[in-house]
């Protein structure tokens, strides 16, 4: 009976995708609100376990972030319990600005962290609080991946770090479309995007966008919706990012949406978050960002070391 057992348990693991050498860990849904809508998917939390302290806290899984941080004011009140977490910050200069880091051992998830670098972001984040159910002390960002896969399964709500692509099973992986992905900046920009039959260049994969299935400049977006941006029937957001309110504005695409063998029938794009940012300032091309929208019917693994992202639909 047991042998059966283990096996039943093995062919399951296959089917899922995932090994035995993988363990999946849950992450968690947070929702956002807005006046008029309530986004019940609108960022991505993971547990993060620190080496001698025993309390669980959570991060939002954010790759258009290109790095991974403490948020300082909840960092602060750990430490201050917590000494040592302390004793091995020093001072780097980072795009011409003086940052903090400090190295983490503990847990990501299941994956154990060995002095991986977080950065520490002064004065930001919400104080720890004993009664919410999630105390959310950072963001893990794409450099944290550079060598490594990350799997996430959307519909079962789990997430996986491995170090190499054999730890998943080979069955799985030959039954997914294969996406090539670059890094530019620590960003993720992805091939294979279509607007019709037309191709969408320089679109990077922002899991912190949640919320969005593409975003575009105002330009781009008049383009490909037809729209001047002043109609009354658009949809109008007004979201936070980074201690700031921003608004973006959404309609309907004109043609269908395609990434690989995805196809998204006339999804409603946005435009506005990439206006706030000085695109003469940043050091490549950037047309546009994909958000969590379109994979969550799917799973996906991002091989962070051969450049691809497999996507599985279930």
């Amino acid at each position: 009976m047991k042998k059966i057992i283990t096996l039943i348990a093995v062919v399951v693991l296959s089917i899922k995708g995932y090994s035995q050498s993988i363990k999946p860990a849950q992450f968690e849904w947070v929702e956002f609100a807005t006046v008029d809508t309530t986004f019940e998917k609108a960022a991505i939390l993971v547990p993060v376990y620190l080496k001698g302290v025993d309390d669980k806290y959570f991060m939002q899984l954010d790759l258009g972030s290109d790095a991974t941080m403490f948020y300082g004011i909840p960092f602060e009140q750990i430490s201050k319990t917590h000494p040592f977490l302390r004793k091995d910050i020093k001072t780097i200069l980072k795009y011409n600005r003086k940052v903090k880091v400090v190295p983490v051992n503990g847990k990501l998830g299941s994956y154990t962290l060995k002095s991986d670098t977080f950065y520490i972001k002064q004065n930001y984040g919400d104080s720890l609080n004993p009664d919410s159910k999630f105390n959310v002390i950072g963001t893990v960002g794409l450099d944290i991946f550079r060598n490594r896969i990350l799997m996430i399964d959307f519909v079962d709500q789990k997430f996986a770090i491995a170090d190499t692509v054999a730890q998943f099973d080979q069955n799985f992986l030959t039954n997914t479309d294969t996406i090539a992905i670059k890094l530019i900046f620590n960003k993720m920009f992805v091939s294979g995007i279509k607007i019709g039959d037309q191709p969408l260049n320089n679109i990077i994969y922002d899991s912190g966008s949640s919320i969005f299935t593409l975003v575009v400049t105002k330009e781009k977006w008049q383009k490909l919706t037809g729209r001047t941006g002043d109609e009354v029937d658009n949809i109008v957001i007004k979201i936070p990012a980074w201690q700031k309110e921003i608004k973006v504005i959404g309609a309907p695409l004109k043609e269908n949406l395609f990434l690989g063998n995805l196809k998204v029938e006339h999804p409603v794009i946005f435009y506005g978050v990439l206006e706030e940012l000085d695109l003469s300032k940043v050091p490549f091309k950037l047309e546009g960002l994909i958000g969590n929208v379109l994979f969550l019917d799917s799973i996906i693994i991002i091989d962070f070391k051969n450049k691809v992202m497999m996507i599985k639909s279930k």
